[in-house]
């Protein structure tokens, strides 16, 4: 693994140069939607809220 590390290190250093650039355009051109949310309880009261709405049917 050391070896490996030797000689491709140059590989992450000029990714992270390119990571930095990318990561700088979010400051002008900022995301124009909130990230979605992955929340558990979010989705068990969908469910829920689905179950409810079809035992009427």
């Amino acid at each position: 693994m050391n070896d490996f590390m030797a000689r491709e290190f140059w590989r992450f250093v000029l990714v992270q140069k390119y990571v930095g650039e990318l990561a700088k355009t979010a400051i002008d051109f900022p995301p124009m939607q909130a990230p979605a949310s992955f929340n558990i309880q979010a989705v068990k009261e969908q469910v829920e809220e689905a179950i409810k709405a079809h035992e009427g049917q």
